[in-house]
């Protein structure tokens, strides 16, 4: 080919001879149009500041922002598609005044951050309205989200969107829309997945589409704000979240100093208050027995094994002693525990796995020198690495993601990847194949690698004495060792370790290592702890001793030398850390008085025999977090009474220690409320987190100062032929608890007979009468089957709201001054009561029989209630049991 320039035109010449002009000005204009896409890329980035800063300290990485930014953008031009007309994700949509997000961008710029979400703060609220499953249109604010500016660019910004009370649809008043840290949403998506198989309180986030006056911003990640909503969202009784990030503005607070430097949402009880106020002191001290014991009193440790597990399994180390901490606590329970918060796995891209006793924030600090929590840790890592956190779980768990949001990924025009120490990085919708693959060979290998760890069983052994008679076994592997004797017995150890055990535990080292983790681009220094060395005494020569890997359960044989390691061991001594005590206490027959408050600790076993009479002196409670029997019989009931005019405590039990509790023919009055390990006792006679308890032929008389005079909580209950008389206010509250109430009566309850909040119940053959507001109220979520009661002369007979179901078959409303009435109370349930009357009976009502509010449905089924406060449309005669209604009853009847 033979070029050449004539007169302003290209001459292009082939071998054939062939001529082709092309004038000069095409060429200008190629030029022009690449310095014009050149300049373009350069604005774009310079409006980034992290291109800057990046573009000053580290001009490679900067250049490569510049590069893969322009390639992307190409690229996406030729592989992106149009966004999908329908999506299995959910669909949200804003829709701001003009210009909004660009001006949410200036004030993030200019904004003066001590306002935050105030006007002239750099993350103000702006005017919108809100769409999501509900399809509802709702009135909302919405701002930035995120302390970092990588979620604040303004193309694809991470929002907070706070709903108007009046207008909320699913019970979410702020949602949370985050956009992921990698290019498919998926790293963020796996520890929350398994920290939800663990059971553990999260964030719930999961992947939406979010559409901006119908512009298609791309996939996020919707989760909740802390509060009373996530709570309820969890299953769990509102309580207090504090949440922990000492970063930007707040670089200078010391997180563990004090309660003031962390955020605190839903309840601000002063109880839980102090219940922390009390883990941030035992933290700042010396990790010991004492404080080792003190720290099990305060933290919720089996929770915490489980959120270690999952944290470790999925390589988060994102959560350290600046951000990214949060906790959790409600007083029925009285414990903290972890939720995790923002957990990023970086490791996902890394070059090695992170170590797995990784040390970096206070409350590993202690932890990991209880040897009891770092093996039941393990356990629990064993367990996952062989169920949700497999490699074939987990890939399918990738796999299915994957496919729900790979359309609408397609569609995402700004898909990045954001990784320590720099800004996102863009990726291309065509490399998604290879952002998958790299998760997928991840999930393949980490399962295999935590495998190893807890495989690392190893020790060596030497006789202790002449006569080899007792022998040393110097344990310094990962995991612990469990040894038995020919009897297949655990054997007395001492010295270092007292007592009679089956378990040998590896040390600990005192001093922190460091890894360098470098996930992609920048490094990371985490300080993490080695193996040392522990030493036991045995009371049994070798020949009669065999040994075993706790966690697999293979049988291992000792090594021939121990290694020489000089490292000092921050690992306690097992035998002061277990505490449980075991034994049965018994009470009577006779009258027995307590001048001081009776505690039944974890694994002992309190009985009260027949005929016993429990005389409490002022303030004395009696508290067990083990089995309660108090059986007493109708000739010779158990009584609990004031021993003198002034006020006695109550009665709590409380823990899965208690399961199987059976009280009967127990009389109880006099009594109030009291507090006990974190945990506030609400009524005069208490049961929270109960597996199982029987509650028959009891009475429950007048109670003084509290709510309630029964109060049962996340439990499984069976009430049968108990009566509640003269209550203060409430007779039996019932919260989040499943099971029966048969047979029993309410004479006289203050405020509600019987009251229900998140619960799954059937109740039958029940009375309630004179009850100063409901005989039953049915509240927040709560789904009940009501037949063949009685309910007369109560203000309101029944009273059912926020999204609670009530079935009522067979009933008979007498005398009330309003039968039933529905409404919706709290904003946080997107609609007011549901009932159904099936051949109910109706009569003398002194004001009216229904009153139906907005938002709230009730069916007649055979049911003749001629006065209704309510529009038509609210009530609604039926001639056959509607199919929610059947599905009701299957569900609760079953339980």
């Amino acid at each position: 080919m033979n070029i050449r320039i004539v007169n302003s035109q290209i001459w292009l010449t082939d071998r054939n001879l062939r001529t082709r002009i092309i004038p000069r000005k095409v060429f200008i204009f190629v030029a022009v149009f690449l310095l014009v896409m050149a300049a373009t890329f350069v604005i774009a980035l310079n409006r980034s500041t992290n291109f800057k800063w990046m573009l000053h300290h580290h001009p490679e990485e900067g250049v490569r922002l510049y590069a893969d930014t322009a390639i992307s953008s190409a690229s996406n031009l030729l592989y992106g598609e149009f966004p999908a007309t329908g999506s299995p994700l959910a669909t949200l949509e804003l829709f701001v005044p003009r210009n909004t997000l660009s001006e949410m961008h200036r004030a993030n710029v200019t904004g003066d951050p001590k306002l935050g979400h105030d006007p002239g703060g750099d993350s103000p609220y702006f005017s919108a309205y809100y769409r999501d499953e509900s399809q509802r249109l709702q009135k909302s604010k919405i701002s930035y989200r995120g302390a970092m500016h990588y979620h604040h660019w303004p193309e694809k910004p991470s929002l907070r969107v706070k709903i108007k009370k009046d207008d909320i649809a699913l019970g979410q008043r702020y949602v949370e829309l985050t956009r992921p840290k990698d290019a498919l949403g998926i790293r963020h998506q796996i520890p929350e997945y398994l920290a939800r198989e663990l059971q553990l309180v999260s964030t719930l986030n999961e992947p939406v589409r979010l559409f901006v006056n119908r512009k298609y911003y791309g996939v996020y990640l919707r989760s909740y704000r802390p509060g009373e909503s996530l709570a309820l969202a969890e299953g769990r009784m509102p309580g207090t979240f504090f949440k922990g990030d000492a970063i930007l503005e707040k670089d200078h607070l010391d997180l563990w100093a004090s309660p003031s430097s962390w955020d605190i949402y839903g309840e601000e009880l002063p109880l839980n208050q102090s219940q922390f106020e009390k883990f941030l002191l035992t933290l700042r001290e010396t990790p010991s027995i004492s404080t080792a014991l003190h720290l099990q009193s305060l933290l919720n440790t089996e929770r915490y094994a489980k959120y270690s597990a999952a944290m470790i399994l999925s390589g988060c180390v994102h959560t350290d002693h600046k951000h990214n901490q949060m906790f959790y606590i409600c007083s029925n329970q009285g414990l903290l525990e972890p939720v995790p918060w923002d957990p990023t796995c970086y490791e996902i891209v890394g070059r090695e796995f992170t170590p797995v006793d990784v040390v970096n924030h206070p409350v590993l600090e202690h932890l990991t020198s209880n040897p009891l929590w770092v093996h039941r840790r393990n356990q629990i890592l064993w367990e996952l690495i062989h169920q949700a956190g497999s490699t074939e779980e987990m890939q399918e768990y990738v796999q299915n993601k994957y496919d729900l949001m790979e359309r609408d990924l397609e569609a995402d025009f700004h898909l990045s990847k954001k990784t320590i120490g720099t800004d996102r990085f863009p990726v291309a919708i065509r490399k998604m194949a290879s952002e998958l693959e790299i998760i997928q060979n991840w999930a393949k290998a980490k399962p295999a690698f935590i495998g190893d760890y807890l495989n690392d069983c190893q020790f060596s052994v030497e006789p202790a004495n002449a006569d080899h008679s007792e022998t040393l076994v110097h344990v310094f592997g990962s995991v612990a060792i469990k040894v038995l004797n020919d009897q297949g017995r655990p054997c007395r150890v001492k010295d270092w370790e007292e007592g009679v055990t089956d378990l040998l535990y590896p040390g600990l080292s005192q001093e922190l290592s460091e890894f360098e983790f470098q996930p992609e681009h920048f490094s990371k220094t985490l300080p993490y702890l080695k193996s040392t060395p522990l030493t036991y005494r045995i009371d049994a020569p070798l020949q009669n001793l065999h040994f075993y890997n706790s966690i697999t359960g293979e049988q291992i044989e000792p090594k021939a030398n121990r290694p020489h390691v000089s490292q000092a061991c921050r690992t306690l001594p097992p035998s002061g850390l277990r505490t449980e005590t075991q034994g049965i206490i018994e009470l009577g027959p006779g009258e027995i008085t307590l001048e001081q408050t009776l505690m039944i600790e974890t694994g002992q076993q309190l009985v009260i025999h027949p005929g016993t009479t429990l005389l409490m002196g002022p303030g004395v409670s009696l508290f067990s977090k083990g089995l309660v029997l108090a059986e007493g019989t109708a000739l010779e009931p158990i009584r609990i009474r004031a021993a003198t005019s002034e006020l006695w405590g109550c009665v709590g039990i409380s823990g899965q220690k208690t399961r199987n509790t059976t009280l009967k023919h127990l009389f109880v009055d006099g009594g109030s409320t009291a507090e006990c390990k974190g945990i506030l006792f609400k009524g005069m006679f208490n049961v929270y987190d109960c597996p199982h308890v029987v509650i028959q032929n009891c009475w429950f008389g007048e109670n003084f100062i509290g709510d309630d005079c029964v109060n049962l909580a996340e439990s499984f209950i069976q009430v049968d032929d108990c009566i509640f008389e003269n209550a203060l206010s409430d007779g039996l509250d019932l919260d989040m608890c499943s099971g029966r109430v048969s047979n029993c009566q309410w004479i006289n309850s203050g405020n509600d007979g019987l009251d229900m909040m998140g619960c799954e119940l059937s109740v039958d053959h029940c009375r309630l009468s004179g009850c100063g507001d409901k005989g039953i109220s049915v509240g927040e979520g709560t789904k009940v089957v009501v037949r063949d009661c009685e309910i007369e002369r109560c203000v309101r007979g029944v009273e059912s709201k926020d999204n609670s179901q009530a079935l009522f078959k067979s009933t008979t409303f007498a005398g009330n001054q309003t039968a039933y009435h529905s409404y919706r109370k709290k904003w946080l349930y997107p609609r007011g009561g549901q009932g159904l009357l099936w051949d109910c009976q109706i009569r003398d009502s002194v004001y009216k029989n229904l009153d139906v509010e907005k938002q709230c449905r009730l069916y007649l089924l055979g049911t003749n209630a001629a006065d209704s406060q309510s529009t038509e449309e609210r009530i609604h005669v039926v001639e056959s049991l509607p199919e929610e209604w059947v599905e009701l009853m299957k569900k609760v009847e079953q339980k």
